[in-house]
């Protein structure tokens, strides 16, 4: 069996929050403090948003860094990866080519972050089916025209949702919720070592599972230092910070909204969606928020804003936007929140340098 990070004792203040924010069912499946904003006590800042102009290919899921936005596209046939100009739209190429030789695979996931390997940028392209990871090397690649690998080593990970390279041999793996033969798990982290493919250790936030697989939905994001780990819950207004060094788990939630009662009803709990994407720098915290409105039905018309919290959970500033967004991605070089909108397949970009934060 594999080992639990750290086993976590909750001071009496804590549990006093924990009753104080939804009672037994809290403690019941949250095994963390749970602390209260309210984003009405924060001003409403507005940011224009600028559009990338870009050519008719579909352009995926993106992520960007600089003057690079890099498109994971399964409609492409032959390759995984658009590779486009931020200013001027322009393709600069298909990368990662699809099959079943041995530079090939059958399906990637998109990149999840960009690690440095000297002056090149490079990214790590894990393989299910052939249980096989990848080093690509972004830079040498859109050099050489073609397709590069630093690194092909077989690694034999499972499922997961998320991957990301926490220190030179240490990587993180987040597990989904499963329900096999009618026997649920909830969704939790994983340590591995990247040279031998062994378990450090797991993280579990949460200690109850529930039958439906999508309950615990969340985005997530890393601090960039490695340090920290945050999700933002898809049907509760919550999210959560995960300290990957000690192991301390925090929830931070919209005071006056419902708790994890909502898990034992999951019908009504997936009727409303809160959270519809996260990213993150070593300071703030930027979730996209969904405001529900009592007065639509299902599906209606709803108020859309950026929460931005420090690592600490305290909410620091709402931003309004124009248009609706479900995934984004934070550029360190140019300092801008890039987000999509899946329905019109666009992408936007917010300068972050225009925000007022403390």
């Amino acid at each position: 069996m594999k080992k639990r990070c750290f086993s976590l004792l909750l001071p009496a203040a804590a549990l006093l929050a924990l009753v104080a924010c939804g009672g037994n069912a809290d403690a019941e499946f949250f095994d963390g403090e749970i602390r209260l904003f309210n984003d009405r006590d924060v001003a409403v800042q507005h940011l224009e948003s600028h559009s990338i102009d870009q050519d008719s290919a579909p352009m995926g899921i993106v992520s960007v860094y600089d003057s690079l936005i890099l498109c994971w596209t399964p409609q492409l046939p032959d390759f995984f990866y658009n590779i486009y100009h931020a200013d001027t739209g322009r393709k600069l190429g298909s990368f990662v080519r699809k099959g079943r030789g041995p530079r090939e695979a059958v399906s990637l996931n998109f990149v999840y972050q960009f690690v440095h390997r000297g002056d090149d940028l490079t990214a790590w392209l894990y393989a299910p089916n052939e249980e096989r990871l990848f080093q690509w090397n972004i830079s040498r690649s859109l050099r050489e025209g073609t397709t590069v690998y630093d690194t092909i080593m077989p690694y034999e990970n499972g499922s997961f949702v998320f991957l990301y390279q926490l220190a030179q041999d240490t990587l993180l793996v987040s597990r989904p919720s499963s329900d096999n033969l009618g026997e649920a798990s909830a969704p939790y982290y994983e340590k591995l070592t990247l040279s031998t493919n062994e378990s450090v250790c797991e993280y579990h936030p949460y200690k109850t599972a529930v039958e439906s697989t999508v309950a615990f939905y969340t985005w997530d994001a890393v601090k960039p230092d490695g340090s920290r780990i945050v999700q933002a819950m898809r049907f509760l207004p919550q999210i959560n910070v995960l300290d990957l060094r000690t192991g301390k788990l925090f929830g931070s939630r919209q005071k006056g909204a419902p708790g994890f009662s909502l898990m034992k009803d999951v019908e009504r709990l997936t009727e409303t969606v809160y959270y519809t994407g996260v990213c993150a720098d070593d300071r703030y915290i930027y979730a996209f928020f969904r405001e529900p409105d009592d007065s639509t039905e299902p599906g209606g018309p709803h108020d859309y804003f950026i929460h931005v919290f420090d690592w600490e959970g305290r909410l620091c500033a709402r931003i309004e936007t124009d248009r609706p967004y479900e995934r984004c991605w934070l550029d360190p070089v140019r300092n801008r929140l890039y987000a999509m909108n899946m329905a019109t397949n666009e992408i936007h970009y917010l300068e972050l340098s225009q925000l007022d934060l403390p």
